[in-house]
């Protein structure tokens, strides 16, 4: 229990400050404000996570199961927002495409606090096993779908700059690669296909990863 508090409390507060100090350099620009509001996400979701591995019921368990999918729902899209605008100032999509974007987070945000995203949580040989439901297909099409776009633009981007911003694009890729494989494979995979929580409190210290190589 006091590792977990330990990684809750550093990655929350470590993604604070990263967010607000890139936020404080230039406040104007989408991509400050896009990190900024990742980071915010993230600091939100260690805490939840780990509120949601120490209950002492399965009916707890569940709620803070399903609550700690809220701002997951935000980080495929905000990733992918983030990258399109990278590193320039200004946001790197239509209007249409962000209310579209808007409506798929609007709907896995309710199907994450239904019955339908995750049906039970289950104690078992000292695991948590959060039993999905058939909504998880849209969370997955909102996370992954939007991460995949992200770094396929990055890799788009990448491939045509030069200079700093080659460099720049080569940090963005770093983070998003590294972060994510382990994400993917800890906290999304290892739940849902071998059913086990065991690497659940180690999750949000990969993000510092991502936002560190960002900023």
């Amino acid at each position: 229990m006091l590792v977990g508090i330990l990684v809750a409390v550093f990655t929350s507060l470590a993604n604070i400050v990263l967010g607000f100090i890139t936020f404080a350099k230039n406040p104007k620009s989408a991509t400050n404000r896009l990190l900024a509001f990742l980071a915010l996400q993230i600091a939100i979701w260690a805490i939840i996570n780990y509120f949601s591995l120490h209950q002492q019921t399965e009916v707890a368990t569940l709620f803070w199961i399903r609550l700690d999918m809220l701002p997951g729902a935000l980080m495929g899209p905000s990733i992918y927002l983030l990258v399109k605008s990278f590193p320039g100032g200004k946001l790197g999509v239509s209007k249409l495409t962000l209310l579209g974007i808007s409506l798929l987070v609007g709907l896995t945000i309710i199907l994450a606090l239904s019955p339908y995203m995750f049906t039970s949580a289950i104690f078992e040989g000292g695991n948590i096993k959060a039993v999905p439901g058939p909504a998880i297909v849209i969370f997955a099409i909102n996370f992954l779908g939007f991460l995949s776009l992200a770094f396929v633009s990055a890799l788009r981007k990448y491939s045509k700059a030069m200079g700093l911003e080659k460099l720049q694009l080569k940090y963005l890729l770093s983070g998003l690669i590294i972060t994510f494989s382990l994400i993917a494979t800890t906290q999304f995979f290892a739940v849902i296909l071998f059913k086990t929580s065991f690497f659940i409190p180690f999750g949000p210290l990969y993000t510092l990863i991502l936002v560190g190589s960002i900023s």
